[in-house]
């Protein structure tokens, strides 16, 4: 059965990763949505960048910081991406939006990391 909710290509989203394994991000966390509601409907799943507030992390710089958003923030983590359950990990909507230059900051570092192009 599809989720009903389809997170949408920028959308800031709830995300439960728990249960995680080994240096996996763990607990309730937003994400930036990487993936078209297309997609999403298709499958009942959803492909985000976790935020997190990590700055002591030793791989911070290739974190992308979060501008001009509200009520989150953080950093944009290209480290983790995670295909997930819709409803297996209860994405839900925050009410935000990634800017399009965060986006395509994020969008372009994760290609930088698994070179994509």
């Amino acid at each position: 059965m599809m989720a009903k909710y389809l997170p949408k290509r920028q959308e800031i989203v709830w995300v439960d990763f728990h249960p995680s394994s080994d240096n996996e991000l763990s607990g309730r966390h937003p994400a930036v949505v990487l993936s078209n509601e297309k997609f999403s409907k298709v499958t009942g799943l959803t492909v985000v960048l976790p935020i997190t507030h990590a700055r002591n992390n030793r791989l911070n710089d290739l974190f992308i910081p979060l501008t001009k958003i509200n009520r989150i923030n953080g950093y944009i983590n290209p480290l983790q991406i995670s295909t997930l359950s819709i409803r297996g990990r209860k994405v839900e909507p925050t009410g935000e939006m990634v800017s399009n230059y965060d986006y395509a900051r994020a969008t372009y570092r994760l290609n930088q990391i698994i070179q994509l192009y």
